[in-house]
C-alpha cells in the first residue's frame, strides 16, 4: 500500500509539472477530452474499485477544488466527504494510540524542598515556589509543584525623596492622580529629575510600578504595623534589596534581576535559609 501510494503521489507531481508548462487553452481542451473519456468509461464499466491510495489522493484533491467542480470527478460528493471523514478518524485514532510521555518523578531532594518551601511560606503560590527552586538548581514546572503539594494536601494560599537617595535617576513616571500636586513635582525638579506624566486612561503604562506595589503589600506591609516614617523607610529598603537580589521574577523566566545569571546553578551543597524583617521574608541559597 505504501509503495502504491508513493507511486501515485509521484505521478500526481509529474502531472502538476506538466500542467504548469502548458498554455491555458491546451489545458482546457485536455480537461474536456478527459471528462468525455470518463463518461465513456462510466457507460462501459460498472462500479469502479478504488484502492486506498486512490481514495487518499482524490480526498486530498477534493479539498483544493471548489465544491461545484466535484461533479467532474468519478466519486460522488458524498463519497468524497466520507473518505475525508475516514482519513480524519484514522488520524485521531492513531494519535490516541501513541504512547504518552510520562513526566519524570521529582527526585527525593526536590520533593523535600517543595514541601519545605510550602510549609515555611504559606503565602507562596506554585510559580513562586518554582522560581525559588530554580535559584537552588532545580528546574521544574509549577505543575510539578502543584502535583507534589496536592499529594500531601498542602495547597499554597494564594513618600518624599530625601537628599542622596535618588542617585543618578533622571526621570519620574507618575499618573495624573490629583494627590500629586505641583509641590510634589517641584521636589524632584529641584534634584534635576524630569517628571513625566503617563497618558490618560492607560493603567498598563505604569504596570511595573503597580506590580511592585502589590508585591510590597502582599508580602510585607499587610503583615506589619508601621510605627513611623523611619520604620517604613527601613522596611521598604530591606524589601527593595530582597526584591532585586533574591526575589524570582516571572517576567525574567523566574530568574533574578541582579546579579544577572543565564546559567542555572548546580544542585550541590546544603540549602540554608536567611530571614529578613524578623522572619517575615525568607531567602534560600546553597551554602558554599
Amino acid at each position: 500500500m505504501l509503495f502504491s501510494l508513493l507511486y501515485a503521489v509521484a505521478h500526481l507531481l509529474l502531472d502538476v509539472l506538466i500542467v504548469r508548462s502548458r498554455p491555458k487553452a491546451g489545458l482546457e481542451a485536455e480537461a474536456l477530452a478527459l471528462r468525455h473519456q470518463l463518461r465513456v468509461l462510466e457507460r462501459q464499466i460498472g462500479r469502479p474499485r478504488w484502492q486506498p491510495a486512490d481514495r487518499l489522493l482524490l480526498a486530498a484533491i477534493s479539498r483544493v477544488l471548489p465544491r461545484p467542480d466535484w461533479q467532474s470527478l468519478l466519486p460522488s460528493p458524498q463519497t468524497l466527504l466520507r473518505w475525508h471523514q475516514e482519513l480524519v478518524r484514522r488520524k485521531w485514532a492513531a494519535y490516541r494510540r501513541r504512547p504518552r510521555r510520562q513526566r519524570p518523578a521529582p527526585s527525593s531532594e526536590l520533593h523535600e524542598l517543595i514541601l519545605k518551601l510550602a510549609r515555611e511560606n504559606e503565602r507562596w503560590g506554585y510559580r513562586r515556589i518554582a522560581g525559588e527552586l530554580l535559584k537552588l538548581g532545580h528546574r521544574c514546572s509549577h505543575l510539578t509543584v502543584r502535583k507534589v503539594l496536592r499529594r500531601h494536601s498542602l495547597p499554597p494560599a494564594p513618600g518624599r525623596a530625601q537628599d542622596g537617595e535618588l542617585g543618578a535617576k533622571k526621570f519620574l513616571l507618575r499618573d495624573r492622580d490629583t494627590k500629586f500636586t505641583a509641590a510634589f513635582d517641584e521636589v524632584f525638579r529641584s534634584e534635576g529629575i524630569e517628571v513625566v506624566r503617563l497618558p490618560y486612561r492607560a493603567p498598563r503604562a505604569n504596570s511595573v510600578a503597580e506590580r511592585f506595589v502589590g508585591t510590597a503589600r502582599r508580602e510585607c506591609l499587610d503583615h506589619l504595623l508601621i510605627f513611623g516614617r523611619r520604620h517604613l523607610e527601613g522596611v521598604l529598603t530591606e524589601l527593595v534589596d530582597h526584591y532585586h537580589r533574591a526575589h524570582p521574577h516571572q517576567g525574567l523566566d523566574q530568574r533574578l534581576p541582579w546579579p544577572p545569571a543565564d546559567v542555572i546553578p548546580l544542585p550541590t551543597g546544603p540549602v540554608e535559609r536567611r530571614d529578613r524583617l524578623g522572619g517575615l521574608i525568607h531567602e534560600y541559597f546553597r551554602a558554599a
